[in-house]
């Protein structure tokens, strides 16, 4: 489970329905519980390596009506078998695998090879001057065609939402408290290529209190593609 909208302090266990859990319990938990030594994590791990390059190859491919009419036909059969398959979000499988690095899930591109750049031994958890780095890290990540806006360019939003899951995987390995994002602004460089490898970076800038300051870049080479900052809250006890 990676950062994402962060909940309002009246949002607790109490208000929500039975398959909501506390946030700090649900991490927590999710940690525990996937286990790498699993026969579902090689199989399921499979799965989902089969369905990226699924999707990048559809979103690039021109079929003709009688295959899109066939391709329709096998989903429909696929959707049905699964919606008979629903659980409570603790059970899903989908997104809940932090041993690998895509976390088991379809909706971001993997970064990969990942270093740390920076780490302080030091003050993680109290104030910091601004613009002290505390933690730093480095990845590698490609987009396929699936996430094409236009113009063989990404798509606005996916490039959000890599820095969102990234960054987010940044306070996680820094070992900040866990956390929801409370805002992330994205200032668009230039054009994201499809198809090409790319360089990611993330820092955790600040930490004040509950409140985690990051920022990240996304790199063509030596081309700024796309710059990032945000805010992420740390979760109090109870809430979602």
């Amino acid at each position: 489970m990676h950062n994402n909208h962060f909940s309002s302090p009246t949002a607790t266990n109490l208000d929500a329905p039975a398959e909501l859990r506390d946030g700090i319990t649900a991490m927590r938990d999710l940690a525990s519980n996937a286990r790498r030594d699993s026969p579902l994590f090689s199989s399921y791990g499979q799965m989902i390596d089969a369905l990226k390059p699924f999707l990048n190859a559809l979103a690039g491919a021109h079929i003709d009506e009688q295959q899109a009419t066939r391709l329709a036909q096998d989903l429909e059969q696929w959707t049905q078998f699964l919606g008979n398959q629903q659980v409570p979000d603790p059970e899903r499988l989908w997104g809940h695998w932090p041993q690998r690095d895509d976390r088991g899930q379809a909706l971001v591109p993997t970064v990969y090879d990942d270093v740390v750049l920076k780490q302080r031994d030091q003050g993680l958890n109290g104030s910091q001057p601004p613009q002290e780095e505390i933690f730093a890290m480095e990845g590698k990540v490609t987009f396929g065609r699936f996430w094409t806006g236009m113009n063989n360019a990404v798509h606005g939003g996916a490039v959000t939402l890599l820095f969102d899951e990234f960054l987010g995987n940044v306070s996680t390995r820094a070992k900040l408290p866990t956390s929801r994002t409370a805002y992330l602004n994205t200032d668009f460089r230039s054009i994201t290529p499809v198809d090409k490898e790319l360089t990611i970076q993330g820092r955790v800038t600040r930490v004040d209190g509950r409140k985690q300051f990051l920022s990240g870049k996304l790199f063509d080479g030596q081309t700024l593609c796309a710059e990032a900052e945000g805010l992420w809250v740390a979760l109090k006890p109870g809430q979602l």
